[in-house]
């Protein structure tokens, strides 16, 4: 029997002004500029159908999104697809909401940001899980809340201080899962973000796991290093080392 077919996507931008009060945005990837949206969002709503097949978001050569919001939920799987000949593809959610059920998946090559600000020590509350395959990076705020039903970490999660995991919410660590620093300066267009390279490093200074939630860390044969300051669990939480 073939499955459902996969969710459909809603993208949308909004403007009350003409294009003389928009602001121009310059792309360093393609070496364009253009009129940016006063708002754009994209949601993608399984309405809890599970199936294999993700939702792919799609725009020719493109090699970097920005959305001022993405809404995932109802079991939607999201991803982004990967042009033959670009080296990398990146990825800008200034704000993410959902249900908890939904997941974010990058995959090699591809970098995700996710309510970032540079220089500025921000919090985000994240109502759904992702997915990072091995060699590719996710780049959170300084404090995370990890909501989502399920992450599975297997590349590099970069700029977590403080990491809270609760609400039967379950992370995982495999492949060659790390964890990184901010750098200063980043050309993510044309770099190698993977130097220094240190499968099964997991620095995070401080983990807060708390109300059922689980974390695992499956990564044999990678030897695994936990660095971690500051660790808590409450009220029912598991922290499996497979």
């Amino acid at each position: 029997m073939w499955n459902s077919g996969a969710a459909g996507t809603v993208y949308k931008y909004e403007s009350s002004h003409g294009p003389q009060y928009r602001e121009l945005k310059y792309n360093p990837n393609g070496n364009f500029s253009g009129f940016k949206p006063e708002h754009s969002k994209v949601k993608i709503d399984n309405r809890k159908n599970n199936v294999d097949t993700p939702t792919v978001i799609m725009e020719k050569e493109t090699v970097y999104y920005e959305f001022d919001e993405m809404q995932i939920g109802g079991h939607a799987t999201v991803t982004f697809y990967h042009p033959r000949e670009a080296r990398n593809v990146s990825v800008v959610a200034h704000e993410i909401n959902g249900d908890k059920t939904g997941i974010i998946k990058i995959t090699d090559r591809q970098r995700l940001v996710v309510n970032f600000v540079e220089s500025t020590h921000t919090y985000m509350d994240a109502p759904c899980g992702f997915t990072v395959d091995e060699y590719a990076e996710i780049v959170f705020p300084s404090d995370v809340i990890l909501r989502g039903e399920r992450t599975v970490l297997k590349g590099r999660m970069t700029g977590v201080e403080n990491l809270v995991l609760e609400r039967d919410g379950t992370v995982t660590f495999s492949g060659h899962a790390h964890t990184a620093k901010l750098s200063n300066q980043t050309n993510w267009h044309r770099d190698d973000h993977f130097e220094p390279f240190t499968p099964g490093l997991l620095t995070i200074p401080s983990m807060f796991i708390m109300n059922k939630g689980l974390m695992v860390i499956d990564m044999d044969p990678v030897r695994v290093v936990v660095e971690a300051s500051d660790t808590i669990l409450k009220k029912g939480t598991y922290f499996n080392n497979l």
